[in-house]
């Protein structure tokens, strides 16, 4: 017999890395909220370093995550690009192709040093 039970989750859509976040396991993610909050951090010192200018609107600048688990970063450094770069780049596809050549998960790289290196001193490493 195959019974399907009804689920609901009473109108919350929880995030998925804040739930891998919260397994107990022998690693260690980093909360959504707690990645923000770093990025943050980053953009301020950032434009504190750089005359006031903003780091998500700055299409030169590439980011490398050598330690990527869930992805965390690499997803909240892509959704604050998309919108930081749209009055530069207003096409959605253009914008996300040129997203998407930037970031540097540890799993695509040859090694941290090749990845590190292709950047030419302009990485933001996210950890």
């Amino acid at each position: 017999m195959n019974e399907q039970v009804s689920f609901t989750l009473r109108g919350r859509n929880p995030d998925v890395l804040t739930c891998i976040a919260n397994l107990s396991n022998d690693e260690v993610f980093t909360p959504p909220e707690l990645a923000g909050r770093m990025l943050d951090m980053l953009a301020e010192a950032w434009a504190a370093d750089h005359g006031g200018a903003n780091l998500w609107a700055d299409k030169t600048v590439r980011f490398l995550d050598p330690f990527t688990k869930s992805g965390v970063f690499l997803r909240e450094i892509t959704s604050r690009l998309t919108e930081g770069l749209a009055q530069q780049m207003p096409d959605l596809q253009e914008r996300v192709d040129h997203i998407g050549a930037g970031l540097s998960p540890a799993g695509a790289a040859q090694g941290v040093q090749h990845r590190a290196d292709e950047c030419g001193g302009v990485c933001v490493s996210a950890v």
